[in-house]
């Protein structure tokens, strides 16, 4: 078995095991408390995420085994620099969608005045989020 299909194999095994054990949490522990709840759903979704990566990582070490020839082909598609270039164009209008659909999410929770607990953990995703983007812009103008 290639490292491909080993680690494609641990991440099932782990993923099927955390969604067990927040199923187990959910419905076992009886509590009225939040934090079981966010602990639970929050574990689901990372079992969840961890098994469908796993289950990728398998069918493409498959695939590199069952037929080489498609998988060289299916890596020089993948790396080629129009292909690339057309990603990051699309992530990049994506980004520009986003800042602004985050900023209005922040107006209308305000509106709505929800806890301020909340609003400011939506406010600190999003001045993450344009920290990120300055950091990267400097790197890249230091480096062109």
């Amino acid at each position: 078995m290639s490292d491909k299909g080993r680690v494609g194999t641990v991440l099932v095994i782990v993923g099927v095991f955390l969604v067990l054990v927040s199923m187990f949490v959910f419905f076992f522990v009886k509590g009225e408390n939040f934090t079981y709840t966010v602990i639970s759903f929050s574990i689901f979704g990372g079992g969840f995420g961890l098994l469908g990566d796993g289950l990728g990582r398998l069918n493409m070490a498959r695939i590199s085994k069952k037929d080489p020839e498609k998988m060289k082909k299916f890596n020089i598609e993948r790396n080629d620099e129009r292909n690339i270039s057309i990603d990051e164009k699309a992530r990049a209008k994506a980004f520009s969608l986003m800042i602004y659909l985050f900023s209005i999410v922040l107006v209308v929770l305000a509106i709505m005045r929800i806890d301020i607990k909340a609003l400011f953990i939506v406010l600190a995703a999003y001045m993450i989020v344009l920290m990120y983007c300055l950091i990267i812009k400097l790197k890249l103008y230091r480096e062109m």
